[in-house]
């Protein structure tokens, strides 16, 4: 099996010329294709991804892992207002607003 990158497939006798990558002049170097090989005879490619990537990816796998919903928060705080004894603090929460709009 060949995983086909960018539109090209060398494999693909009917017609083996490469096609004018948009925004490219004439005459420019075009980019080669890039395949993938499964053990099928066709070329294969080792790809390595960058260091900040793969912290990036990690960083992703984590978040996912966490739950939605932190219920045992959720408790504590409906505890205490069903106690009365939630106080929210609006210059805390107007502040935290603001720098969550400002980080995004």
């Amino acid at each position: 099996m060949v995983i086909e990158f960018n539109g090209l497939n060398p494999s693909n006798n009917s017609n083996n010329k490469t096609k004018q990558v948009d925004g490219a002049k004439k005459g420019e170097p075009q980019p080669n294709p890039v395949l993938v090989g499964d053990g099928d005879g066709q070329p294969a490619l080792n790809v390595e991804i960058s260091s900040a990537s793969k912290k990036m990816q990690s960083l992703e796998d984590k978040i996912k892992s966490l739950p939605d919903i932190d219920q045992e928060r959720v408790d504590q705080v409906k505890m205490r207002i069903a106690q009365g004894e939630y106080q929210p603090n609006p210059q805390a929460i107007a502040e935290n607003i603001i720098a969550t709009d400002n980080s995004g």
